[in-house]
């Protein structure tokens, strides 16, 4: 076998993604055709023993996707507002309260503005009157955003969603005096009114907003106006509103739900919300055209409505976080199809002997026949990449390209291929003896499964080898 010398690969990193994907996509195109379904999620309690925010609901939450955290600030208690802050790591809530905070309120709304890397916050009730004003938080401190001039009213029960193409956070509705039925966009630096001349959403409170990144709109369900609950749908494209709402097949009209986008499957989730009879338990998603209600058969959280939602990117999962009912929660949840696990059988290959690492790739049922292909990176596993929004926890290099260029050799048994009837495969990394690298060089690898035309669903955890 050809010696590789790792240590002093001066191969060119192809450009970015883009090449790669390609590279991963043709590779598994070349098996045989597969299944076109989204795998099934499932929620998961995650409510730590101990160590939780206070119970509360009217709160906001949004993901910080260069710190891999869910930052979670206010709401309101039976016995008043909060003005604290708190991080969910996938693990652990963390209070990360600084000493100057942003004042108490209820019936605020984050966003995450992914190109100044910010979560931003706006207005809400203080218990005495709605608060027009800005603040961004860095992982340490808020900082008051607020411009001079030019701000949106005050309000309540509005909604905000970062468009990712546009660089701009979308508002829309809230209550002031009444219901409002304003879009608002935030640039980093200022507010700019983009309400259309006609065909908006009629005004709102309480509704759901969430960015579509596959189909580059921002999609709008439900809330309460001046007639009561509603049930439409809209998409946003930065310039008009479209009512979208399929002529059947709908959730029922509700208020208080919340929405956000999964990456991995590339759907809106809607869960919860109170109708005008009921508290609301119920799952559902949204894929551009039409509604599918997904609510698992068992193992949902209560009903429940004044709660937060926000996508984890690096792991993959909804997380939806406390609400009110009959009381408020401190419950934490988790959505998301099966969980991605990579296996080794060893993590130490002898230079001098050379060997073998075998890998145990386990999707779930859920992806049983789909493509497998796995990945390399010789230098890290942060920050990672995406693949069409699915998070890889790898870093790209020249060995990634060497791995990708040389699938299903004898040095890469098996990189690529069809997981088994119960979501399984096996794969294998062979060095040769005597291969040309230092001592306490380190390889990674994970793994992605990719659907039909090449769409990448989600990714595994890493793993490692070190040589010696």
């Amino acid at each position: 076998m050809t010696r590789v010398p790792f240590a002093s690969a001066r191969a060119t990193m192809l450009m970015g993604g883009r090449r790669l994907a390609a590279v991963a996509v043709a590779a598994a195109l070349c098996l045989l055709e597969l299944s076109s379904a989204t795998a099934q999620a499932k929620w998961q309690s995650r409510t730590p023993t101990s160590g939780n925010p206070p119970a509360r609901a009217q709160h906001g939450l949004a993901y910080d996707a260069a710190r891999q955290r869910v930052v979670l600030f206010a709401g309101s208690t039976r016995t008043g507002l909060l003005r604290d802050t708190w991080e969910w790591d996938g693990n652990r809530w963390s209070n990360h309260t600084p000493v100057s905070n942003p004042p108490a309120r209820t019936l605020h709304a984050l966003a995450y503005d992914a190109a100044r890397q910010r979560v931003m916050m706006f207005g809400g009730w203080n218990g005495t009157s709605p608060l027009n004003d800005t603040w961004e938080w860095d992982g340490s401190s808020w900082v008051n955003r607020t411009p001079a001039s030019g701000n949106p009213p005050g309000r309540g029960g509005h909604e905000l969603a970062y468009d990712a193409v546009r660089r701009r956070v979308v508002m829309f509705g809230g209550g002031t005096n009444g219901f409002s039925g304003d879009t608002w966009e935030w640039d980093g630096s200022a507010w700019s009114n983009r309400t259309p001349v006609g065909g908006s959403p009629s005004a709102r409170a309480g509704h759901g907003l969430a960015y579509d990144a596959a189909r580059q709109r921002v999609v709008l369900f439900g809330g309460v106006g001046s007639s009561g609950p509603l049930r439409d749908t809209w998409d946003w494209d930065g310039k008009a509103w479209s009512n979208v709402t399929p002529a059947q097949g709908n959730p029922r009209a509700r208020s208080g739900h919340a929405l956000v986008y999964d990456a991995a499957r590339r759907r809106v989730v809607l869960f919860g919300g109170h109708s005008s009879a009921a508290w609301l338990q119920d799952t559902w998603e949204w894929d551009g055209k039409v509604w599918s209600n997904v609510t698992p058969a068992s193992g949902n959280p209560a009903a429940r409505a004044l709660h937060a939602l926000a996508y984890d990117t690096a792991r993959q999962r909804v997380v939806l976080f406390a609400g009110s009912a009959q009381s408020t929660t401190q419950d934490t949840w988790e959505y998301g199809s099966s969980r991605l696990t990579l296996a080794v059988d060893t993590s130490m290959i002898s230079i001098a002997r050379g060997g073998s690492q075998r890998f145990n790739l386990n999707a779930g049922a859920d992806l049983k026949n789909e493509i497998y292909v796995l990945l390399g990176s010789a230098t890290s596993t942060m920050p990672g990449f995406l693949l069409n929004d699915v998070h890889v926890p790898l870093r790209i290099d020249p060995y990634t390209n060497l791995a990708l260029g040389a699938l299903n050799s004898p040095m890469f048994t098996s990189f690529v291929g069809l997981l088994g009837t119960t979501g399984t495969a096996t794969a294998s990394f062979n060095v040769p003896p005597g291969l040309g690298i230092p001592v306490g060089f380190q390889l990674y690898h994970a793994y992605v499964v990719v659907g039909a035309n090449g769409r990448f669903l989600t990714a595994s955890n890493p793993v490692s080898v070190r040589f010696q």
